[in-house]
């Protein structure tokens, strides 16, 4: 039997040590098709090296259009995608780059994104998606951002309710800082037509309070007056908080003796006189008010004196009646007056009036005669 005869064939085996850079690797046959080159094999390589917008710091609710940069780290000519997103994802888009050459870069704007993220920091990433690039690790960049919240708030006016004319008044208001940073801002605060003052206030510290106090005025203008405190801080998100109303009621006491009903300018001697008089609340809350009436004779000496009281509600009259009064003979002078205590109006108080008991003498005459004179000219 013939043996068989077998060869082995040794063939050494070839261990090639080539750079390990990102861009001279191992080469890929199919990229190379794809992205010829003269001479060499293509190395594509493209990376983020900038996240212009959105800036470190945003407010809340703002629109942006994102902004990156790209650049051709490689040596051929490519054309590829750019996406733009946050870590949320609650914004995404992508944006096409065409043939961007080595070493040139290219800024790309991305949709308008309306930043309606929690506050505090967030992130934001770039990345490109090239294929078959050669150095994945420029292929993509972060950015922190920090998500601003400005928002100011009135939480309470710290006013009376109700003050008495002529009252001085400290109007103060209740602020809080609902945002996550330290602002700047105005505060104001309006009474009526009459009040107005305007604060440069630095806030509190987010989530804190502070009591902003304004100038003093007098309460001169009796009535009901809407209130209002507002603040004014540029891109406020919450402007349902950023004022508060209210009413300040100015209390005046003020009564007065409008008219003195009896006695009459002539009464007979030894009459019966019951003296009376009206009186008026010109004030704005009700009030009881004690009226007193005096009598004096031609030599002042009073012959008469008595008092009483009334009630009245704001704008309203009524007449106050005294005791019997003997009319002697005689001319006489009847005083009437009101009295009550914080009376803001002292000028209304008080009422006279003479009169005469009996029958007056009545005696009139031509004293002088005024026109013609003793000597006039002769008309033509």
């Amino acid at each position: 039997m013939r043996s068989k005869k077998f060869w082995l064939i040794l063939v050494p085996l070839l261990v090639l040590a080539l750079d390990n850079s990102p861009r001279y690797g191992l080469v890929n046959l199919d990229v190379n098709k794809k992205y010829p080159k003269n001479g060499m094999d293509a190395n594509p390589d493209v990376g983020v090296i900038s996240i212009v917008l959105p800036l470190d710091t945003v407010d809340s609710n703002v629109v942006v259009a994102p902004k990156a940069i790209v650049k051709n780290f490689g040596d051929t000519t490519v054309s590829f995608p750019v996406i733009f997103r946050d870590n949320s994802y609650s914004f995404y888009d992508v944006k096409q780059v065409s043939n961007l050459a080595p070493e040139d870069t290219f800024a790309i704007s991305f949709n308008q994104w309306r930043i309606r993220l929690p506050r505090g920091v967030f992130a934001v990433k770039c990345s490109t998606a090239l294929d078959n690039d050669v150095d994945n690790s420029n292929d993509a960049l972060e950015k922190s951002i920090f998500c601003r919240v400005k928002d100011i708030g009135v939480l309470e006016l710290c006013l009376p309710d109700t003050v008495d004319s002529g009252t001085i008044v400290t109007p103060c208001a209740r602020i809080k800082n609902f945002g996550n940073t330290q602002e700047t801002f105005f505060a104001v605060f309006k009474i009526g037509t009459f009040y107005s003052c305007t604060l440069e206030v630095l806030s509190p510290m987010p989530e804190e309070e502070d009591t902003l106090t304004f100038a003093s005025f007098a309460a001169n203008i009796r009535g009901m007056h809407p209130v209002l405190c507002t603040t004014a801080l540029a891109g406020d998100v919450n402007p349902n908080n950023n004022f508060l109303a209210g009413n300040l009621a100015v209390r005046s006491n003020d009564f007065g003796v409008t008219a003195i009903l009896a006695p009459a300018q002539i009464i007979p001697q030894g009459s019966q006189v019951i003296p009376k008089v009206l009186v008026t609340n010109f004030g704005t809350a009700p009030a009881t008010c004690g009226v007193f009436f005096i009598i004096t004779d031609s030599s002042s000496v009073i012959v008469f004196r008595d008092s009483n009281s009334i009630t009245l509600e704001p704008a309203m009259s009524d007449s106050v009646s005294f005791t019997v009064w003997n009319a002697f003979a005689g001319p006489y002078l009847a005083t009437s007056y009101t009295k009550l205590p914080g009376d803001v109006n002292p000028h209304n108080d008080t009422l006279t009036l003479y009169f005469f008991a009996g029958t007056p003498n009545r005696d009139v005459g031509v004293t002088n005669i005024i026109a013609p004179t003793d000597t006039i000219q002769r008309s033509s």
